[in-house]
């Protein structure tokens, strides 16, 4: 076992190098740390550690004179010379009195100090005349730990417990620790972009500031703003609680790199059990991140999804007409205020978003469903795909979502723009017609509900709509039973008599006109 002393006057840098060293099962131990030269000297002459880690310019007494006075005294341990970008004469000079390396502060990584110090670990172990050990390499170490973080997240959930044993290496034997995840999501991706960097490389640049008593951090990235990032700590060090320490990530994050996240927290797993099962509540309580007033705040994995949409659903259906006309009278504004007013509702009850998705899915195709029937369009208008991805499944947030149904919208009311502007009456004709679909209609009073003649009704009906009213309504009628038919629940007579057809025989005849195959097709296909 190996002694290390970090020597720097500034408190952040002292705690940033420790959070980067991996004192577990490393072979290196902790001695100390000091804030100038004298202060280590003094150190020195009672402990004598085995690896100085020092940086160059320190009040009092700077790195350059700490190294001379060690060589006087016939130190027998290294130096690790930490510099920044513009020292390099100093970085020279301390060479040259016999550090063993230097290392940039602003661009070290945890991978990087282990190389160095186990370098130096051989050096000694070669020195001093000690059989050498073969060392599990850092990068293996994390990869492991790595590894494990992708089996907790991406594992199927039925296999959680088969993963037991994996999980386990997390802890180090007989040593009292536990491990606390946490779920780190940047809704900005913008931002994120910016800083040239993902989300689980920033956790780990200012762990030294928020995990300042760990043993180590990993960190797993996924959906690109996103990561896991897992903490061992010694028991007796854990002196905050998780939230507390969820807050500290999102204030330094916005502090250091200006982002604003969000931060999923649990509590802390002393097995591999505990730890699987922490994992597991957090991913599901990561899904609500979906919603803006969750997007970027500290919640407990506690709060997971409802999957009971009854609520959400009797509203959206509540708000079917209103959707319809909008979109009808081209109201692009007044469209995607009633959708936010049902995604203010998912996120209020906090709805799983796939099933809120699901929803507004419905809630398109019927309005597509009745703007076909009404003549406004002729085919589908709603293009919810880019290439082969739905998109309003795959966006990310609320904000994503609501952007989505923008562009649908914007795109469909368009759309219906350029089509043939059908006159104030046949629009009232159509839309009488669609909500009495279910009973007889005849001619004359859906004339009397414009204020038309029949014949001129029947007339401008044909030249508008292409058809006549007889052809439409029975299209229609048609359209309705069979979708009654394919449901399962409705014997043929009893389709028929639901649109207001009660003759069979008539219902038979023009059914097979229309789709070229009988309602008995329908009944023995399904």
């Amino acid at each position: 076992m190996y002694s290390i002393l970090i020597v720097d006057d500034e408190k952040i840098v002292k705690l940033a190098i420790k959070s980067m060293i991996n004192w577990a099962d490393s072979g290196f131990q902790l001695l100390g740390t000091a804030s100038d030269g004298s202060r280590a000297l003094e150190i020195c002459e009672k402990t004598r550690p085995d690896i100085i880690i020092t940086d160059l310019k320190m009040p009092h007494m700077d790195g350059i004179e700490l190294i001379k006075k060690l060589k006087d005294t016939n130190y027998d341990g290294e130096i690790l010379v930490l510099s920044n970008y513009n020292d390099f004469e100093l970085v020279r000079e301390a060479m040259k009195y016999g550090a063993h390396d230097y290392i940039l502060k602003v661009t070290v990584s945890s991978e990087e100090f282990m190389r160095v110090l186990y370098e130096i670990k051989e050096k000694l172990d070669s020195r001093r005349g000690k059989e050498a050990v073969p060392q599990i390499s850092m990068k293996d170490i994390e990869f492991e730990r790595y590894n494990c973080l992708y089996k907790l997240w991406f594992g199927p959930e039925n296999e959680a417990a088969a993963q037991a044993g994996a999980v386990s290496g997390m802890f180090a034997s007989g040593r009292n620790e536990c491990i606390q995840v946490f779920v780190v999501r940047c809704g900005d991706r913008a931002a994120l972009e910016k800083t040239g960097q993902k989300v689980g490389e920033i956790i780990k640049n200012i762990a030294g500031n928020i995990f300042n008593k760990s043993n180590w951090i990993s960190a797993l990235d996924f959906e690109n703003n996103s990561a896991l990032v897992a903490v061992n700590f010694p028991t007796d060090e854990v002196k905050i609680s998780p939230q507390e320490t969820a807050q500290r990530i999102k204030d330094i994050t916005y502090m250091y790199f200006n982002l604003k996240i969000g931060v999923i927290y649990g509590a802390f797993a002393r097995d591999a059990q505990s730890l699987i099962n922490e994992a597991g509540r957090s991913k599901r309580a990561c899904e609500l991140m979906f919603y803006e007033s969750i997007s970027d705040v500290c919640t407990d994995n506690k709060s997971i999804p409802d999957d009971n949409e009854q609520y959400v659903k009797e509203l959206a259906l509540s708000s079917a007409d209103r959707i319809f006309n909008e979109v009808a009278g081209g109201n692009v504004e007044g469209i995607l205020k009633t959708l936010e007013s049902i995604i203010k509702a998912g996120e209020e009850t906090l709805l799983n978003p796939f099933r809120l998705k699901k929803i507004i899915k419905r809630v398109l195709r019927d309005a597509e469903k009745r703007l076909m029937n009404l003549g406004i369009c002729n085919e589908e208008i709603f293009d919810e795909y880019n290439t082969d991805e739905d998109v309003i499944f795959t966006a990310e947030s609320e904000e994503a979502l609501k952007l989505v149904l923008k562009n649908i919208f914007e795109t469909a009311v368009q759309s219906i723009k350029t089509r043939k502007t059908y006159r104030k009456e046949i629009h009232e004709a159509l839309k009488y017609i669609e909500d009495n679909i279910y009973r007889k209609i005849t001619v004359p009073e859906v004339a009397r509900r414009v204020n038309l003649t029949d014949t001129y009704l029947c007339r401008v009906f044909k030249s508008d709509v292409g058809k006549s009213m007889i052809d439409y309504i029975n299209e229609l009628k048609l359209k309705k039973a069979y979708e009654l038919l394919v449901s399962k629940n409705f014997l043929i007579k009893e389709a028929a008599s639901a649109v207001g057809i009660n003759d069979q025989f008539y219902f038979n005849r023009l059914f097979k006109k229309y789709f070229g195959i009988t309602p008995k097709d329908i009944k023995h296909k399904n």
